[in-house]
């Protein structure tokens, strides 16, 4: 656990990548249903050749063949990447166009939607603008299952924060503004109330 001094006061203290970091297993890291996985990233550099994990359940035969996986891949240009096993050998994976900036905040969300039968990737920049959504429709219902350990920052070298793994579909619909020329505040008028009320929002930052 470290202090990284370009977080934002709102992160507080975070995970310095550096050294294997385990979870052990329980069934209930075992996913298979609705999911969200999400983590705030910072890289400070990239590794070559070697997929960097932010999370990563690895599977019992082939450590590839996973339950789930959120990663950078480095034979792709450094871009995020999330997958899963609905079975031996059977991959299914959303990658992105988003090669990170080194020494920036990224916020990176996995999402299986089985209601839609879609996975999600969502990448937010440190002011939690979306900058990417990628989405993926799958077909299998099944998901590889196994018992290995969650582990967390595998062959990176950076700082993880706000870890999550979530049994459902999560909307992100309160994790700020989509464009970044607005901001949330709103003005009563008059206030204290009388008879009538105005409501002002949407301060444009543009003008």
């Amino acid at each position: 656990i470290a202090v990284d001094q370009a977080v934002s006061s709102q992160m507080g203290q975070c995970v310095k990548t550096g050294s294997l970091l385990k979870v052990p297993q329980h069934t209930l890291l075992n996913l298979n249903g609705d999911w969200t996985i999400e983590a705030w990233v910072k890289f400070n550099s990239f590794t070559a050749n070697n997929n960097m994990y932010l999370l990563w359940k690895p599977g019992d035969m082939d450590t590839y063949q996973s339950n789930y996986s959120l990663e950078l891949n480095p034979w792709w240009g450094n871009t995020f990447y999330a997958y899963c096993f609905s079975e031996l050998n059977s991959r299914i994976g959303v990658g992105s166009n988003t090669s990170p900036s080194l020494n920036e905040w990224y916020h990176v969300a996995f999402v299986r939607d089985t209601h839609a039968k879609q996975l999600n990737l969502y990448v937010r920049d440190k002011y939690r603008t979306l900058i990417e959504s990628r989405t993926l429709s799958y077909s299998p219902e099944e998901i590889l299952l196994n018992s290995n350990d969650l582990r967390i920052g595998v062959n990176m070298d950076g700082y993880l924060d706000e870890i999550r793994i979530s049994n459902t579909v999560r909307k992100f619909t309160n994790t700020g503004n989509e464009n970044p020329n607005y901001k949330n505040s709103f003005i009563v008028v008059p206030n204290p109330v009388t008879e009538r009320v105005v409501l002002s929002g949407l301060e444009d930052k543009s003008q």
